[in-house]
């Protein structure tokens, strides 16, 4: 077979695989189900979820999207963390994804998604953990003992309001951090995104990117 027909063939397979694939437009009529769930103190989210969520004694999940597409809204709980995912086999354009979260314990989100996430009302005695290797913005409001924060995306991390005794912080992408922290602020920036913090804290810092640590006290 010569070098032409490969990439001839190659072209082919492409386009097959790529018509194989539905691709669903959001029809703008907007519905909202409510989903009965396992406990669950961890959440993940993927694709274009705007998640909600509060620290509440009741727990709640319900899912707001377009009527064509909210069958195919993913919501699955695996060792202890709720995922929310759409259906892969999939293409998606101009669609609406919303997610209303109440939980009595939240300990830990993990967001690759290009929505944003708020987070509302946490009081945590042991420490919270973030990562987050998506687009969207993570605002959260609350206390808790610590922080443990990845940042490998885009995205910024509001957490002014999100008051700790000590943080972990790891930047390794471009997006930029805010901490209010009291006693012990650990940060390693290997990115280009910057960390600005409230509070009086000791700083332990290693910087081998472009990004700065900023006092704005």
């Amino acid at each position: 077979m010569t070098k032409q027909s490969v990439i001839s063939l190659a072209f082919a397979l492409f386009l097959l695989c790529a018509c194989s694939v539905d691709t669903i437009e959001g029809s703008g009529i907007e519905t909202t189900q409510s989903r009965e769930l396992p406990t669950f103190t961890k959440i993940e989210s993927e694709g274009v979820f705007e998640v909600n969520i509060i620290q509440s004694s009741d727990q709640l999940v319900e899912i707001t999207a377009d009527n064509n597409i909210i069958h195919l809204v993913k919501t699955e709980v695996s060792n202890n963390t709720l995922k929310l995912y759409l259906d892969e086999d999939k293409n998606y354009r101009d669609i609406t994804v919303k997610a209303t979260i109440q939980v009595e314990n939240i300990t830990s989100i993990k967001n690759s998604g290009t929505g944003d996430i708020t987070v509302m009302d946490v009081d945590l005695a042991g420490n919270f953990k973030i990562d987050n290797s998506g687009t969207g913005d993570i605002s959260i409001y609350g206390i808790s003992e610590g922080l443990t924060f990845t940042n490998e995306g885009t995205g910024d991390f509001h957490g002014f309001d999100f008051f700790i005794d000590h943080g972990d912080i790891k930047i390794e992408g471009s997006g930029d951090c805010e901490i209010n922290c009291s006693n012990q602020l650990d940060v390693n920036i290997e990115g280009s995104g910057n960390i600005y913090y409230l509070g009086n804290p000791v700083i332990s810092a290693q910087i081998t990117g472009s990004g700065e640590v900023t006092n704005v006290n």
